[in-house]
């Protein structure tokens, strides 16, 4: 399995559920199995409209769930719809890249508001969290691992940020003392990230194979 930047994941591009959708089920629709293709421009505009998305949504959309570390479903579950629309190896990184650049638009035009140190900080490591944890997936069983622990470790290093931020007095603690609020925090942040990336990965991918493609240059190899 080849493991250049944005060459294509077979094994996301087998089990996406939009995928073959929207791109069609050949291999030349979607490139070949070593890496070696390149990214359409309809690609390109995926990965950027999903960062856009993951931004929007974790400034202006407020879920009210009371619970701390919910924020990162609002950044993982538009990231990994354009995962999987576009499978490939250091999608998530550009997204996450793509999201910090419209926040900074965003907060140049007066338009940012309510948004955490913890949020921005999910939003900005679940990208290359998910590239990380789904760069060798062989299993479809191995994708919602990933995702689940991709989400964990990014809302692990929001907790940090954001706890750090609280104690240092940079951050409002709000109605909770600091020992209350993060003794909380600590049990709801991996929790809310392990839930985040398996429900999305539930949703945008599929337990079932979508296609073949890889398979048959994989067979060669072995053979």
């Amino acid at each position: 399995m080849s493991s250049s930047v944005l060459s294509l994941n077979p094994q996301l591009v087998n089990n996406s559920r939009l995928r073959l959708r929207l791109f069609g089920s050949s291999e030349s629709q979607v490139g070949d199995s070593t890496g070696s293709d390149s990214v359409s421009l309809q690609e390109a505009a995926v990965l950027v409209f999903a960062g856009l998305m993951a931004a929007t949504a974790s400034m202006f959309i407020e879920l009210n769930l009371k619970v701390p570390g919910h924020a990162i479903l609002r950044s993982v579950f538009p990231m990994l719809c354009g995962l999987s629309i576009v499978p490939r190896r250091g999608a998530g990184t550009l997204m996450s890249i793509v999201a910090l650049v419209f926040v900074g638009g965003f907060y140049a035009g007066g338009l940012l508001r309510g948004m955490s140190i913890g949020a921005l900080t999910s939003l900005t490591t679940i990208g290359p969290a998910l590239d990380f944890a789904l760069r060798r997936t062989k299993s479809p069983g191995q994708i919602f691992l990933g995702c689940a622990l991709a989400g964990m470790v990014a809302n692990l290093l929001a907790l940090l940020t954001r706890g750090g931020a609280k104690f240092l007095g940079l951050e409002a603690l709000g109605k909770k003392p600091f020992e209350v609020w993060f003794g909380s925090a600590a049990m709801t942040y991996p929790i809310c990230g392990l839930a985040a990336g398996l429900l999305s990965a539930l949703v945008w991918f599929s337990f079932q194979r979508k296609s073949d493609f890889g398979t048959d240059s994989a067979e060669r190899g072995e053979s």
